[in-house]
């Protein structure tokens, strides 16, 4: 029987090659939007508000991407309730993952870590429509290993989703030192 160390690595693994292998089908062509495919033809005059979207690699190999930038200054002064309720859900997951990269990246009592699910699994529910925008439930998982101890969870969070921000706004503590 292997390890456990040695599953959690083989489950890194493939969930990084199943999330590579799906994010070249996700990316690009959304909604039946051409103008969103980074692939499309277009000239600089077209492409200078594009949105940028980066990857960052953690130490232990799982992999985070940053929050993209919108498009243009329109989509920036959008109000609340022009905010779908997918786009809110996607935006405050991908908020809890970057939180999560960061309390878990920075502790140095770790010896591995990750965000891909082993136990639990990404959830995300609208729970509120305001003046000040959508209020979003999420959980989303995480595992790490110490010498001694090795942890699968899942962290709960609310987020306040506008068209400009993402805030956390109450949830579990991560604090794995």
């Amino acid at each position: 029987m292997p390890s456990t160390h040695s599953r959690r690595t083989l489950l890194r693994s493939c969930g990084l090659a199943l999330g590579t292998g799906t994010a070249g089908c996700l990316g690009g062509f959304q909604n039946g939007d051409p103008s969103s495919d980074p692939d499309a033809p277009g000239d600089d005059a077209t492409r200078k508000n594009e949105s940028t979207a980066r990857s960052t690699t953690a130490s232990n190999g799982s992999t985070a991407n940053d929050t993209a930038t919108p498009r243009t200054t329109a989509e920036a002064t959008l109000s609340p309730d022009v905010v779908s309720d997918e786009a809110a859900k996607e935006r405050a997951l991908a908020a809890e993952e970057a939180f999560l990269t960061e309390r878990l990246g920075n502790a140095s009592c770790l010896d591995n870590w990750g965000t891909y699910p082993t136990t639990a699994h990404k959830r995300a529910t609208v729970v509120e429509r305001t003046a000040d925008g959508v209020r979003v439930e999420v959980s989303h998982p995480f595992s790490y290993s110490t010498r001694r101890t090795e942890a699968d969870g899942a962290s709960r969070a609310v987020y306040l989703v506008t068209a400009d921000d993402a805030r956390r706004v109450s949830g579990d503590t991560i604090s794995p030192c």
